[in-house]
């Protein structure tokens, strides 16, 4: 185990915000790369946060 990751999907519509935890970047950069190419307009954005350092990483910006 490196350190804890959070995957948070951010919603447009209001919905309450979804986040899925991981123990490895690669398990979490692995979830988040699924939705790289996604077109379902469901998300603001979607972002990957360092527990440990509590740095954000957010490759999605719409």
């Amino acid at each position: 185990m490196d350190n804890s990751y959070i995957v948070r999907f951010i919603r447009k519509d209001g919905k309450p915000v979804e986040e899925f935890f991981y123990h490895t970047f690669e398990a979490a950069i692995s979830h988040f790369l699924l939705f790289k190419d996604d077109d379902s307009d469901l998300y603001i954005r979607i972002e990957i946060i360092d527990l440990f350092s509590e740095r954000t990483v957010s490759i999605q910006e719409f």
